[in-house]
Order: C-alpha cells, then sequence, then structure tokens
C-alpha cells in the first residue's frame, strides 16, 4: 500500500482530483449539498496523508469490525457544521458527516473544548473513504458555493509535515492526587451503602506537556497498538483535537437493525498465556465484576424497550480481549423501525449514558459525578460518531485525550465503576492499566 513521501505526491493527487471535478466527474445532490466522487486508482494508505495534513480540520473513522465493507474514513476540512442540532436533523439530506454529543449537556461547558459545540455535526470538504474494496474520494459543496473557490481552498489543506518527535518524558506532568482519588472513591461507596446507587463511574485526566502536540502523529503513532479498537478523530480547529482509542460502540444503525455493546468490568492481560488465563477466570467469576457488568446490561435492555423495541442478547458474557486490559461483553439487537425512529438526537440521547459510563441509576450517580470530578468530560466518554445516509454509528469515547497543539499539551482520561467492594488503589490501577498504550506512544512509563 503506497505512503506519501515527498510533498509534489500530495500535490498532484490533489491537482488530479480537482481536475476531474472540473471536467468528468459526476456531480449528485443531497439536500443543500453538491457530492464529486471519484474512485481512486491506486491503493493508498488513507494514514499516509496524515503527516500532510496539519494545518486544516480534520475527522478520521476507524471500525474496530474488519469484516465491515466500509471501515475507514478521513474527513478533511470543513463543507458544513451544524451546532446545537435537535431532532429537526434529517439524516437522508446528509452526505457521510461526523457528529459528536458532549457527555453531559447540561453542564457548563469548560473553555478548553470551546471549539466543540453540542450535538455538533460536521460535513467535511474532502472525504476519502473505503467502500466494497474501493477507495473513494468525494468533494462536498454546497449549493451556493462557487465550485472552483472550493477547488482552490481545499488545495491549500495539505502541507510539509511538522516535526515527527513525539516526546514527553522530559516535560511537565500533571494527575490528581491519590489522597483526592481516594476520597472521590470512597464518596460512592458511601453513597452506595446509603442505597442511593448501584454504581458510578468516576474519571480523572493526566495532562502532558510535549515537545510537539500533533493530533495526526498521535493517531499515527497508536494505529499498531490499538488496532483491536474503533479509533476515532476529531479535530475541527487546527489547534484542538479529540481522539479516542474505544473498544465500545454505544451503537449502530443499518436497515432498521440496532446492536450496542455492554462492556463493564476489567481486569489486565497477563504477561504470559498462564497468567492471561488466571486473570479472566478470576474476571468471570468475580462477584463485584459480575455485579457491574450486569447492571450495564439490564440498563441497555431498559433503554431499547422505553424506544418500543425487544432487545435480543446475542452474546452473554462474552470476553472483549485488548492489548493491556480485558473486559467482560455482552451484544444486544433489536428492530428499529422508521416509524419508530425517533430523530437523531432523540436517539442518542436516550441510549447515553449506560451505567458503563455513567451509573445507576443515572439522576443520582449524576450528581456524585459533579461533585467529585474536577473537570468538564466534554467528548471523554461521550457519543462520538459517523452518519451516513444509509446507516450510523456511534462510539463511546473512552480511552481518549484532548489535544491542545498551541499549547503542546496532551489531557488523558480514564474512568472506572464504583460498585460494593470497590478498593480505591485498586481502581487507581485499573485506570493506569487502561492509559497504557498512550504513555507507550508519548514514551513515558506512568506507572
Amino acid at each position: 500500500m503506497k505512503n506519501f513521501s515527498p510533498l509534489s505526491d500530495v500535490f498532484q493527487f490533489v491537482f488530479d482530483f480537482a481536475k476531474s471535478c472540473q471536467s468528468e466527474a459526476k456531480v449528485q445532490t443531497r439536500g443543500r449539498f453538491q457530492i464529486v466522487e471519484k474512485e481512486i486508482s491506486q491503493n493508498l494508505s488513507l494514514t499516509g496523508l496524515l503527516p500532510y495534513l496539519s494545518e486544516c480540520p480534520l475527522f478520521f473513522y476507524q471500525s474496530r469490525e474488519k469484516n465491515l465493507t466500509e471501515d475507514q474514513y478521513l474527513g478533511i476540512g470543513i463543507c458544513y457544521k451544524k451546532d446545537q442540532f435537535k431532532n429537526d436533523l434529517k439524516r437522508e439530506n446528509y452526505p457521510t458527516s461526523f457528529v459528536v454529543f458532549r457527555f453531559d449537556e447540561t453542564r457548563p461547558q469548560d473553555s478548553q473544548w470551546n471549539d466543540i459545540d453540542d450535538n455538533q455535526l460536521i460535513v467535511p470538504r474532502l472525504l476519502i473513504f473505503r467502500s466494497k474494496n474501493k477507495l473513494m474520494i468525494r468533494l462536498h459543496y454546497q449549493t451556493s458555493e462557487d465550485l472552483n473557490h472550493v477547488i482552490q481552498e481545499f488545495s491549500t489543506y495539505f502541507t510539509l509535515p511538522k516535526d515527527s518527535q513525539i516526546n514527553s518524558t522530559a516535560l511537565d506532568f500533571e494527575e490528581m492526587a491519590k489522597e483526592t482519588w481516594q476520597k472521590s472513591i470512597n464518596h460512592g461507596l458511601s453513597e452506595i451503602e446509603k442505597g442511593q446507587i448501584q454504581k458510578v463511574v468516576l474519571a480523572r485526566k493526566e495532562t502532558f506537556k510535549l515537545k510537539n502536540a500533533n493530533a495526526s502523529q498521535l493517531l499515527v503513532a497508536g494505529l499498531h497498538l490499538f488496532s483491536d479498537c474503533y479509533i476515532y478523530l476529531y479535530r475541527p480547529s487546527k489547534s484542538l483535537g479529540f481522539l479516542s482509542f474505544t473498544p465500545e460502540k454505544l451503537f449502530s444503525l443499518e436497515n432498521e437493525k440496532i446492536s450496542t455493546d455492554a462492556i463493564a468490568g476489567t481486569r489486565a492481560r497477563g504477561v504470559d498465556s498462564k497468567s492471561d488465563y488466571d486473570l479472566t477466570q478470576d474476571l468471570l467469576q468475580n462477584s463485584k465484576e459480575l455485579v457491574e457488568h450486569e447492571l450495564v446490561c439490564i440498563e441497555i435492555e431498559n433503554k431499547l424497550k422505553k424506544l418500543n423495541m425487544l432487545p435480543l442478547c446475542t452474546q452473554k458474557l462474552g470476553l472483549l480481549k485488548l492489548k493491556n486490559v480485558q473486559h467482560l461483553h455482552s451484544t444486544y439487537e433489536a428492530i428499529l423501525t422508521k416509524e419508530n425512529f425517533p430523530g437523531l438526537y432523540s436517539l442518542v440521547r436516550s441510549m447515553h449514558p449506560t451505567p458503563a459510563v455513567g451509573g445507576y441509576p443515572w439522576d443520582n450517580a449524576r450528581k456524585i459525578i459533579l461533585e467529585n470530578e474536577d473537570f468538564d468530560r466534554g467528548l471523554y466518554s461521550a457519543p462520538v460518531g459517523i452518519m451516513t445516509p444509509e446507516k450510523m454509528e456511534f462510539l463511546v469515547g473512552i480511552r481518549s485525550s484532548l489535544i491542545n497543539e498551541e499549547k503542546n499539551e496532551i489531557q488523558l482520561f480514564a474512568g472506572v465503576g464504583v460498585v460494593e467492594g470497590s478498593q480505591s488503589a485498586h481502581e487507581w490501577i485499573e485506570t493506569k492499566n487502561k492509559l497504557k498504550n498512550f504513555y507507550q506512544i508519548l514514551g513515558t512509563s506512568n506507572a
């Protein structure tokens, strides 16, 4: 598979597509959008383009499901942005779009998330994607825009790569004090003992100062470490990006079939097959982990039923084995007819949050989160996804980071489910295990 090397290769690629836009390419119309599409004859690596796209808005999605015919999307630039949409959005009027929701839309937004609004949809200017064993490129422009001007705009997106070194080991690092973490966990346990909740998910963040913070380079560095996860990059400005290597799907919807994950209950991976087997058996037999997982399953079933669907459990108490951790994993399917489709906003907000990232019951768990987390989660553990006229897939933005390229700073997020029997020291170690791949990307052993 070809990777771009000299900048001239990139410019030639852009120039050839620009010529086709003005000549033989067919123009499709979808709502207010004009779409020019062409098959790419070379077998190119989408990620090979990333180093040349450091100065423009950038979006990337890669599926965890390797058998999908469409499993990789690269969005470049912005054709259209819609903020704070509700159920007035009709997906059949939009080409392929990247869509995000904040974790808690009622919480005041921290300034660090200013470029990312709630219920935000972006139609990229350029979209390169794999479809049915073909590599395609699309140009999106609105009917009110001049095509020649648009072509001039997207030809400026590609620039020489920045310094590729990513190094945090000699620079600043900041995290929550363990004593503060212990107080948070104990607060959750106290509310469980009082009968106010059965579970709450509490999170913390770690902040690194980097020599060179670049979202696209961090994505490339993480591709092989997180090959068993969904990969999602949302960088609506050239300075701020959200990057998630998540194992968890909130839901996907295609041909009226909705499918969703229940992921809760965690153990580290073993250093060899024997220790890995022992850890797996401990996970499968641990009453605390089983209770935590069952709460997620029960609530997912309830959410589907409230949307007039009949949930079918397609896998119960399976295992999802990742590089550094393993999870209990159950899956569900249901039929959501067009007549019962409540609208994108209502569907996402009805499914989110599950007890895997929020708690149970949610209203009481939310109060504990607000009292104990001194940061706005923003897109961390929030619904982030991709929408096409035919299907949509929303992920849960865990194992994630917020990258500020102007400040050369990256924030890493990790959380744990607190249930009866949780211990703050063990939960601290679990957050560290969940961040190990990020530590490797950043070149630090932050144990």
